[in-house]
């Protein structure tokens, strides 16, 4: 038998399609994240260089449960960093530039990200697919926690 019929789940396309959305853009929130962290300069180095290791390293875990979860709805999560970084809806950054930019942008993905969460846990809802939701809603309270600390962090806001 499928994953689907043992867990009692109807294959719920709106919830799939978004959550391969979420991989994929989720990769793409690491690889800035990670760029980030290997190129902050400056006065705000130690701080932001460790901040931007916990943020890729909460994304990491992410990509794998958003993953899984996709292999528990009889999904194939994509594994192909050329065809993640063509579906994700994000935009490849974490370049060198002043952290200040770097903050930005991160507080950008962060507000795309959080987003799609919320339209995915309304999605997930309507299908009566409580563990996704459950999954997708444990992320909200530290992405909202890191976006309060990021603007706090910002010189000039």
């Amino acid at each position: 038998m499928k994953n689907l019929e043992i867990i009692g789940l109807k294959k719920e396309d709106k919830v799939i399609v978004a959550l391969h959305q979420l991989l994929a853009d989720y990769h793409l929130y690491f690889a800035n994240l990670r760029g980030y962290h290997w190129n902050v300069e400056g006065k705000a180095f130690f701080s932001l260089h460790a901040k931007f290791e916990e943020l890729y390293n909460a994304a990491a875990e992410a990509i794998d449960e958003i993953a899984e979860r996709l292999l528990q709805l009889d999904e194939t999560p994509e594994n192909r960093i050329d065809k993640l970084a063509a579906q994700a809806k994000l935009e490849a950054k974490g370049t060198p530039e002043p952290f200040e930019k770097m903050i930005d942008h991160v507080l950008e993905d962060l507000q795309y990200i959080i987003g799609s969460l919320r339209n995915l846990i309304d999605l997930s809802d309507e299908a009566d697919d409580i563990v996704t939701n459950d999954i997708l809603t444990g992320y909200l309270p530290d992405l909202e926690k890191n976006v309060w600390m990021l603007n706090a962090y910002r010189p000039n806001k």
